[in-house]
């Protein structure tokens, strides 16, 4: 049967795919499980602890890229920008090996994306001086808000240029990090999952950056394609665009939804990890469990939703890869149970939740706000059915 014929006929993605990524998750899950930690660096609580340090000021700017993905760990976050890197250069270059171009077929705006976030995220920790936080007896901070959020979406809707990228940055440096521990703080006694905090602020900050940059005469900048007449036909119901598709959602937070960067990321977890396990995470502990219920949740999104990938292009299958099932292996535990049950759950309501509201925002919204509203949700729901289960 033909790509063709597939697209007539099949509703839902390979089988065969399906089994291979969860395969694949169970051996990241039983690998890093039984790997020894050496110590050979600092520990998420030696770095939080002494956050006046320079060095750790560097290490917990490094750990902020990779904190979407609930590993926040430096060298992570350096392989993972390195493939990021790795992967704008063989989109531009039109390899045969660029995967899914990276910012969505807008390989060009990838040094524009970056420099925002970088920006940003530098005035947030040194303008702003929002580290000043943890002398109030905050154990973590919510700096990664604003490279998930204002800077990168607003540049998508607008387009890059010098004037632009000052903008978003210095409004999602300012406001992003005080919103999401304002909501934190007045949600404390309500036993609301911190991830579940984060998205709201992040629909928050969303809207109030779509806003003002509405009101505000912002540059009208259209970015050049790249067609790369090298790149592999598209075939949504093979095994193979399944595994990479999965993979390619744990590059989506930052914008960049590209699976050789997610290559790159997870191997860098995985030196991390062996390195100190106390490192990701938050000190945690719990990364092999996380990634397991990444690899299900991705993988049975995908299978589900291959027919909306292919008639819209994009869906937001990783909402429940970076809130939903990780979130819940943090609050009920890494047990098998919680990780499939989560997973499973997070994947069937995510990705249609968050084109419910979508198909509801103001046009000068950015799409990133129904796909964070839907995490946000997505994960009071399934943790409000788990606290009722006695086994969870």
């Amino acid at each position: 049967m033909d790509i063709k014929q597939k697209q007539y006929t099949q509703k839902f993605g390979s089988v065969t795919g399906l089994i291979g990524i969860i395969a694949i998750g169970f051996i990241f899950y039983f690998g890093l499980s039984a790997v020894p930690g050496l110590g050979m660096i600092p520990s998420y609580n030696q770095i939080a602890g002494d956050i006046r340090s320079p060095v750790n000021q560097v290490y917990w700017f490094l750990m902020n890229f990779t904190e979407p993905n609930f590993y926040g760990g430096f060298i992570s976050s350096i392989f993972l920008l390195a493939g990021a890197c790795v992967a704008w250069q063989l989109s531009i270059r039109k390899s045969k090996f660029a995967g899914f171009e990276i910012c969505y077929g807008n390989a060009n705006m990838w040094p524009w994306i970056f420099a925002g976030q970088v920006l940003s995220l530098l005035i947030t920790q040194y303008v702003f001086g929002y580290l000043s936080l943890f002398e109030k007896g905050n154990t973590w901070i919510p700096t990664f808000i604003v490279l998930v959020s204002v800077p990168a979406s607003m540049l998508y809707l607008y387009g890059p240029s010098v004037k632009n990228v000052l903008i978003v940055s210095f409004i999602g440096g300012g406001i992003c990090t005080p919103t999401a521990y304002w909501i934190s703080q007045a949600t404390a006694s309500l036993g609301i999952p911190g991830a579940a905090n984060n998205v709201f602020a992040m629909a928050i900050v969303g809207w109030v950056a779509g806003s003002i940059c509405n009101a505000l005469p912002m540059d009208r900048v259209e970015v050049k394609k790249i067609e790369n007449p090298n790149a592999a036909p598209e075939d949504h119901y093979s095994s193979s665009w399944l595994m990479r598709r999965t993979i390619t959602d744990l590059t989506e937070p930052l914008f960049y939804g590209n699976d050789v960067a997610a290559i790159f990321l997870l191997v860098g977890v995985c030196i991390e990890w062996i390195l100190n396990p106390a490192h990701a995470t938050g000190g945690a502990m719990m990364l092999p469990a996380i990634i397991l219920s990444q690899f299900i949740s991705g993988g049975v999104g995908v299978f589900l939703y291959a027919n909306k990938y292919k008639e819209l292009g994009w869906y937001a299958t990783y909402v429940p890869v970076v809130c939903t099932a990780p979130a819940c292996v943090l609050v009920f535990g890494p047990s098998l149970p919680v990780i499939i049950f989560a997973s499973v759950a997070g994947a069937v309501i995510g990705a249609p939740l968050a084109e419910f509201v979508n198909q509801h925002k103001a046009d000068y919204m950015h799409g990133t706000i129904g796909n964070v509203v839907s995490m946000g949700l997505s994960t009071l729901l399934v943790a409000s059915v788990m606290h009722c289960m006695p086994w969870f």
